[in-house]
């Protein structure tokens, strides 16, 4: 991922392919690799890459933190940067976004 990462990206999300991208949300990217969209939880089944939930980013990221303590990068950060990439990966990936989804992974390890 670091090698992807060029000087006039802003920032590298990591996605990973699901076949049913409705519990995520798709992100929409030009042929390029720009991130153009974030589609939020789709209601009908939807292939397609979502968030990893890993980052690369360049050091004028803090500039676009909101002023409160408690703020949503998924939210409130990413979709208003400029020239945010994404890496797109058929990687194996397993979700652990939820206590339910965790505990689930345990029992495979």
């Amino acid at each position: 991922m670091v090698s992807a990462f060029e000087k006039n990206m802003t920032g590298l999300l990591l996605a990973v392919w699901v076949n049913d991208a409705r519990p995520y949300g798709k992100i929409i990217s030009s042929d390029t690799g720009q991130i153009t969209a974030f589609l939020e939880k789709p209601t009908t089944l939807q292939s397609g890459y979502i968030n990893a939930g890993v980052y690369l980013f360049n050091n004028t990221i803090a500039h676009e933190f909101p002023k409160s303590n408690v703020f949503s990068l998924s939210y409130d950060v990413l979709p208003k940067l400029e020239n945010l990439h994404v890496l797109k990966t058929n990687a194996d990936w397993i979700d652990i976004g939820s206590p339910e989804r965790l505990q689930a992974a345990q029992q495979l390890f």
